[in-house]
């Protein structure tokens, strides 16, 4: 009978270890900003927005004043597959319907560690609307779950 050698036990263990590729958000912040709030000394030399280790998605992209979901992952943004999206579904108390919009990651992810994901513009038009519940889906390419995380009210029954 032949012995299982101990660092056999050690590549099965690394290689179906449930930390092994598996992205998992690991907390999620909602926050208004306003224009003034994304402003740095290197936007004014640069003449761009500079995003620092924030990967930004805007629902519209000439507005940054709006409702932020800031999240934090178990993985680096660089692990992700390209051309994964991430799907934000929101209920407000401007409507009881359902707005989703979905946005689809840069090929290149260097050097980001938060993903802010926003409503701008007349998505989010006025600072005093109320986020009722909320839900976000992360999918790679092929539409597999990749990861997922919900307010405590998106699946409140009526």
């Amino acid at each position: 009978m032949k012995k299982f050698p101990i660092f056999s036990y050690l590549l099965v263990f690394l290689f179906t270890s449930p930390a092994f590729g598996e992205i998992k958000i690991n907390s999620v912040a909602v926050q208004y900003f306003q224009k003034k709030d994304f402003k740095r000394i290197l936007e004014f030399f640069r003449g761009e927005e500079y995003t620092g280790r924030s990967l930004i998605f805007r629902s519209d992209e000439t507005d940054r004043e709006g409702l932020y979901f800031t999240l934090k992952f178990s993985s680096k943004l660089s692990d992700f597959p390209d051309d994964t999206t991430i799907m934000l579904e929101v209920i407000s108390s401007e409507s009881i319907d359902t707005r989703q919009y979905e946005f689809k990651f840069p090929s290149r992810i260097e050097g980001k560690k938060y993903l802010l994901v926003g409503l701008t513009g007349k998505d989010w038009s006025r600072k005093e609307n109320k986020l009722i519940a909320w839900r976000l889906k992360i999918r790679s390419p092929t539409n597999d779950l990749l990861a997922a995380k919900q307010s405590f009210l998106w699946d409140h029954d009526e």
